[in-house]
């Protein structure tokens, strides 16, 4: 079914005169263009065109581009290209210009901490950049600040109180490392018989866990594995009906590296 897309095209010519603007713009009037100037100085040019997929679409919106470009005299290498739907565009317009940040004082609500812990935690290495300095201080995304508060382990600096985990456990965690590797996080269900732990990637990959440990005999309750896993951090769970989402947190990643 054929839709609107927008095509972006930026254009390999620096310091186009500005009647090339008004004439190609003229040329490509039937197709709603925007002409302009790309921020590295380049031309680029938006058009709208009808296709069903992203492909038919970015071939139609370079040929057009191509023959006005071509009709006006001009040769100039196409370095980029962009296809999205007119709803997407519409969607990205509608989104704030500048994304949500935060200062010392944001950062420690955000914690639960002092405004002076929070000052300390900023001087880590690991936490986020600042994107500015202003008179009042560095700000920083909130985003990322958030980000960092998932892998922050608020206990550093104590002794670390040592993981003990049983052979299924450890082998759940190796099953996770393994169906995340080129996906984010996991999806874990029980097998008909209860007595198994089916680990599948976001590409489809299953990977089983027996229950039973092979050293002792004995088997572990599916609910108990995962529970214990969350309660010591090493993964971060979302349930649902009859399977979870899981992520290894950076205390698992640690932990199934080691293993």
């Amino acid at each position: 079914m054929a839709q609107a897309w927008s095509i972006y095209v930026e254009l390999g010519c620096c310091d186009a005169p500005d009647d090339l603007y008004d004439d190609l713009h003229d040329r490509l009037a039937t197709a709603h263009p925007a002409v302009g100037t790309a921020p590295n100085g380049n031309l680029s040019v938006r058009i709208f065109v009808e296709a069903s997929t992203a492909r038919q679409a970015v071939d139609t919106g370079l040929k057009t581009v191509s023959a006005a470009l071509k009709d006006l005299g001009i040769t100039a290498p196409v370095v980029g290209v962009e296809a999205v739907t007119e709803a997407e565009l519409d969607r990205r317009n509608a989104e704030k210009d500048v994304p949500a940040l935060a200062g010392v004082g944001e950062i420690a609500e955000i914690f639960g901490v002092t405004r002076g812990r929070a000052g300390q935690l900023t001087t880590r290495d690991d936490f986020p950049p600042a994107v500015a300095t202003l008179k009042s201080g560095r700000v920083y995304l909130k985003e990322q600040v958030e980000a960092f508060g998932q892998r922050w382990d608020r206990k550093e600096g104590r002794p670390a109180k040592p993981v003990v985990l049983t052979e299924v456990e450890k082998v759940l965690l190796a099953a996770l490392r393994d169906a995340q590797a080129a996906r984010s996080h996991a999806t874990v269900g029980w097998a008909e018989q209860g007595d198994q732990l089916v680990v599948t990637s976001g590409e489809g990959r299953a990977f089983v866990v027996e229950l039973k440990d092979s050293s002792t005999g004995e088997a572990q309750i599916p609910d108990e594995v995962i529970e214990k896993l969350s309660k010591e951090k090493l993964v971060s769970v979302t349930r649902r009906s009859d399977e979870l989402d899981v992520e290894l947190t950076a205390k698992g990643e640690k932990h199934a590296a080691e293993m």
